[in-house]
């Protein structure tokens, strides 16, 4: 439900702060992942910064590899809410932490803000200095939109507050001040449901192929073998669901303009960018650690499907041919991993094809694909 702002003065300007009130994001770690995954040699260059404080970090990030504003997840409710303001002649500034050329090219592509200002490189504009700058430029008051406890106390000395996000707990305690407060509900998202999703649980059926050298070495009956195998599988499980969110992360930007991938859960902000990042360094850890428990060979073979997974993910699924290869190669490596595990002999039959079965489905796939692509009047992919 979107606030209403009516009876508040039209001649106090509404302030919007950018990070989980704008957006559902937070600028300075999609800044940081952006260049983390796509130019990690140049985020070494942001070392020095490091050691003059937050502002110098996002001035830093900023340069490096700038945000793309059309492709952040923007909240609808506060669109909203500075579209009627626009509409009723109150005008409207984006204040906030993250770096001034981010606001200043959000501000650019949104439009119906009268200004922006951020941080500076050298001012981190947040909590008391934010408020330090709003009572300097808006003397006469202000109405204040903002998500976090950071806020609190720019709210208790704002006309108005508009409490979004996770800011919605601090109404009770504003209004005990004497604020006014109006808050922003969102629609609840089921946070199991989303991360089950992030995770890609139904792609773990790919992974049974590690039992297949077991049957085929008609071991299926002895217990140890198949306990240790299915141990693996839920091991192997956690690096394949890493793998995915690390995916998610490095495309955020081209899933957040695509028809059906914006709805995932991190495109959509339903699951912070950092969130995702550290749950998959959690995943990868563990999901290793059990590997290497199980078998340094197992733990081995998992390595080299994780580098070539991330090396398609990143590169080679760009080049036609390369790709379906690729592809191939990764669903033999995990028949592989059941023969290393269980000590089983290779067999180059088994190998040979299971890599031109799954080539085969790959370029079957691919071939549908640009059926598809051509019948949409789209170039082939």
């Amino acid at each position: 439900m979107m606030p209403h702002l009516d009876n508040f003065d039209r001649q106090l300007p509404l302030v919007c702060d950018l990070d989980g009130t704008l957006i559902k994001s937070d600028s300075l770690h999609e800044n940081f992942l952006k260049v983390f995954f796509h130019s990690p040699q140049r985020l070494l260059r942001t070392i020095p910064s490091w050691f003059k404080g937050r502002a110098a970090i996002k001035d830093m990030l900023a340069r490096l590899r700038p945000i793309e504003p059309q492709a952040l997840p923007y909240r609808e409710e506060i669109l909203g809410l500075i579209r009627d303001a626009k509409a009723d002649g109150r005008e409207t500034y984006l204040v906030t932490a993250a770096d001034q050329s981010i606001a200043d090219s959000i501000i650019c592509h949104l439009g119906g803000f009268a200004g922006a200002k951020g941080s500076d490189g050298s001012l981190n504009l947040k909590s008391c200095n934010k408020l330090k700058w709003l009572q300097e430029t808006f003397p006469d008051g202000f109405i204040y939109a903002g998500d976090s406890a950071a806020d609190l106390p720019i709210w208790e000395a704002a006309s108005g507050a508009v409490l979004v996000g996770k800011g919605v707990k601090y109404a009770r305690q504003l209004r005990e001040a004497g604020v006014e407060v109006r808050a922003i509900s969102h629609a609840k998202s089921n946070c199991v449901k989303d991360w089950l999703s992030e995770l890609r649980i139904h792609q773990w059926s790919k992974n049974l192929l590690i039992f297949v050298p077991l049957f085929l070495g008609q071991f299926a009956s002895d217990f140890h073998p198949v306990l240790k195998t299915a141990i693996a599988f839920l091991a192997f499980g956690l690096i394949v669901s890493a793998t995915y969110i690390i995916n998610d992360l490095a495309d955020l930007e081209a899933d957040r303009v695509h028809a059906t991938k914006r709805f995932r859960a991190i495109a959509a902000g339903r699951i912070s960018v950092m969130n995702g990042f550290l749950a998959s360094i959690f995943l990868l850890t563990a999901g290793m650690g059990v590997a290497l428990l199980l078998h340094p060979q197992f733990a081995l073979a998992v390595s080299v499907y994780l580098v070539l997974t991330l090396a398609y993910s990143f590169r080679f699924k760009r080049h036609a041919m390369l790709d379906v290869t690729v592809i191939g190669a990764l669903f033999t490596m995990r028949i592989v991993m059941g023969e290393v595990l269980n000590d089983l002999a290779f067999s180059p039959w088994l190998l040979s094809f299971s890599a031109m079965f799954f080539f085969s489905l790959s370029l079957a796939k691919r071939h549908v694909e640009a059926m598809r692509a051509c019948s949409k009047g789209r170039a082939p992919l």
